[in-house]
């Protein structure tokens, strides 16, 4: 496309391709979930990565390292689980944890398929969430089985700034360098994540 001047526009990047690109800040969405978490008294918390071929996964666990990091407290690796993808891995999860008899207190999943899986698991085990495990996940998609805590992503709103990016291109109205727009993640609070104690701050 690029050598043939066909517009075309990016949702993500791809190194050296210069054109019109929009991304997801991931990583601000890793660490908005993960200092709530913190915020409501959790530090035993566990990680469940997406598909190894996904930036947003790497993103997100990088974010939610860098924040347990930033507060003084180190990841167990024991409740990290990689290369998760659908509900079936995070019931499978979901299973694992519920038979750990030293689990973690709230878990991130990678996604809110994932995190309902995990959920399901969880309950069928004779666990209650959040008393028992607290649980989020990512993309806020409209469910009706569970009140999950999640970071809404602008899907909607990425795929109109695409479109309209695009039809400018066509048509000729931008004839201006290229942008790169990050769109903000947000976190929508429910009830799936319990409060322990409030987080206390740090002195220095």
């Amino acid at each position: 496309m690029k050598k043939t001047n066909v517009p075309f526009v990016l949702l993500g990047k791809i190194p050296g391709l210069s054109c019109d690109t929009y991304e997801f800040d991931d990583y601000d969405g890793g660490r908005q979930v993960t200092e709530h978490l913190l915020s409501m008294g959790h530090t035993r918390i566990g990680f469940v990565r997406g598909p190894k071929t996904s930036k947003a996964a790497k993103m997100r666990y990088a974010a939610f390292v860098d924040t347990m990091k930033g507060q003084g407290i180190e990841v167990d690796e024991r409740f990290v689980f990689h290369d998760a993808n659908g509900i079936t891995d995070g019931m499978d999860i979901g299973h694992r944890i519920a038979e750990m008899t030293d689990r973690p207190s709230a878990i991130i999943c990678f996604d809110d398929v994932i995190a309902i899986g995990a959920v399901k698991a969880l309950l069928e085990a004779g666990l209650q969430v959040p008393e028992d495990v607290s649980v989020v996940g990512f993309d806020d998609i409209e469910l009706t089985t569970f009140p999950l805590t999640t970071v809404s992503i602008p899907t909607y709103e990425a795929g109109k700034a695409l479109a309209w990016t695009l039809f400018d291109r066509i048509f000729g109205r931008r004839v201006s360098g290229f942008q790169h727009i990050m769109f903000e993640q947000k976190l929508i609070v429910r009830s799936s994540v319990r409060r322990l104690h409030h987080l206390k701050e740090t002195e220095g």
